[in-house]
């Protein structure tokens, strides 16, 4: 789940980007292709390192000419993982939930007919007072994609509601119309071949087709046009900075590889 994980993490996706320039009265188009790694995030003031460890890069995002694809570090199983697709299988035994690509577990502390609520064995210290916080993953049942909502159980769709550690409330990113562009968990009835997956921005429903990116003259749209998050791109040298959801202070900053 990258992200609430890296979700509040997470969310490095799901971006609208826009920048300006000057030449007279034109715009001229910057370009940030390449790969660019992420240093820190600052959110509401508070500015958050990225991760990275022995024998693993920072996380990093990597544009192409129509697509972002990011990597980022996963301190539970030391590796780098690759941000394209969207999907983790999964089994299920009694009330733990296990994602079989990285071995991190949840807990069911809550299932109800509305309410799904995961408890996260994954161990970050969020708030960087030098320990690590319980993370509670939120989730309200869609009231589209369940064949009978009126049954207590994990099959179907939920959408991702707050994440909750150390007592603090984390709103989703996303809050537009349906389902689309939200974060979204879907379990399926065959649990040997189910899937984890999210509703991308495109309303590509379990594809995961990453953040498509492009460019009009000086203003970069990344993963949908409709976006109300739009996002100004600064480039000083090898430095970027992508300054967004400007009501939570939120900027991501990047160097670019050699």
């Amino acid at each position: 789940m990258k992200n609430v994980f890296k979700l509040i993490l997470l969310i490095s996706f799901g971006l609208l980007a826009s920048c300006s320039g000057e030449d007279g009265n034109e715009s001229s188009p910057i370009s940030i292709e390449g790969k660019w790694y992420e240093i820190s995030s600052t959110l509401n003031g508070e500015v958050t390192p990225a991760l990275h460890a022995d024998g693993c890069e920072y996380n990093y995002s990597f544009f192409t000419s129509n697509s972002l694809t990011s990597y980022y570090f996963d301190n539970i199983t030391g590796e780098c993982i690759e941000h394209k697709g969207n999907e983790n299988i999964f089994s299920i035994e009694e009330d733990i939930i296990t994602l079989s690509n990285s071995g991190r577990q949840y807990e069911i502390v809550q299932l109800d007919n509305e309410t799904l609520i995961l408890f996260s064995n994954r161990q970050v210290d969020f708030n960087q007072d030098g320990e690590n916080d319980e993370l509670y993953v939120q989730f309200s049942r869609s009231p589209t994609g369940n064949n009978n909502p009126n049954v207590s159980t994990l099959l179907g769709k939920w959408i991702l509601y707050k994440a909750i550690y150390e007592g603090e409330s984390q709103p989703t990113m996303y809050d537009i119309n349906g389902d689309c562009g939200k974060e979204v968990l879907e379990f399926f009835a065959n649990k040997e071949a189910s899937e984890m997956i999210y509703v991308d921005a495109n309303c590509i429903n379990g594809v995961g087709t990453g953040w498509d990116w492009w460019s009009s003259g000086s203003v970069f749209k990344m993963g949908f046009e409709n976006s109300d998050s739009v996002w100004t791109v600064s480039i000083n040298g090898n430095e970027l900075l992508l300054d967004g959801w400007q009501e939570w202070g939120y900027k991501k900053y990047y160097k670019k590889a050699e």
